[in-house]
C-alpha cells in the first residue's frame, strides 16, 4: 500500500457523504446579531425615555402637591396628603393643555384635583386655580392667584 492510499483510490479516501459541511458564516447569524443589537438599542432608548417620564411626572406631582397642601380650603377638605398621583386619562380628556387632573388621598377625604397651571421661566409650574371633587360629591374651588 502506498502513502496515497489504496491502488483503487489513488487520490486518497473519498469524503464522507454524510458528514456535516464546514460551518461558515450564515446570513441568519448576521441577521440575528444585527437584530439583537438594534433590539437592545430600542430597549435602552425607550426604557430610558420611560424612566425619564416617570421621574418627571413624579417631580411635577410633588411640585403641585406642595403648592396646594398648605391652602386652608385644601386642608379643611382633604387634610394631610397621603397620596397625590397624576391621572393620565382625565388629564388627556381635558381640552386645555394647561389643565391637569390628579388623584388625591388625604386624612380627611379623597377625590380628584383639577388644576390650571402656568409654566414659569425657571421651568416650574405655578398653580393658578384648583377644583377639588371629593368622593362624597362635594366640589371645592381654590384660587391661588
Amino acid at each position: 500500500m502506498s502513502q496515497f492510499g489504496s491502488p483503487y483510490q489513488p487520490y486518497g479516501a473519498s469524503p464522507d457523504p454524510y458528514a456535516r459541511p464546514k460551518a461558515g458564516t450564515s446570513p441568519w447569524l448576521i441577521v440575528g446579531i444585527v437584530g439583537g443589537v438594534m433590539g437592545l438599542g430600542v430597549l435602552v432608548c425607550c426604557g430610558g425615555c420611560g424612566v425619564w417620564m416617570y421621574f418627571s411626572f413624579e417631580v411635577m406631582e410633588t411640585e403641585i402637591a406642595n403648592q396646594l397642601r398648605d391652602h386652608p380650603d385644601f386642608r379643611q377638605h382633604v387634610g394631610e396628603i397621603k397620596e397625590f398621583k397624576y391621572n393620565w386619562t382625565a388629564s388627556n380628556a381635558e381640552p386645555d393643555w394647561d389643565v391637569e387632573v390628579y388623584d388625591v388621598v388625604g386624612t380627611l377625604g379623597s377625590g380628584t384635583v383639577t388644576v390650571r397651571t402656568r409654566m414659569e421661566s425657571d421651568g416650574y409650574s405655578t398653580v393658578l386655580w384648583a377644583k377639588i371633587r371629593l368622593d362624597s360629591g362635594q366640589t371645592v374651588e381654590i384660587h391661588l392667584e
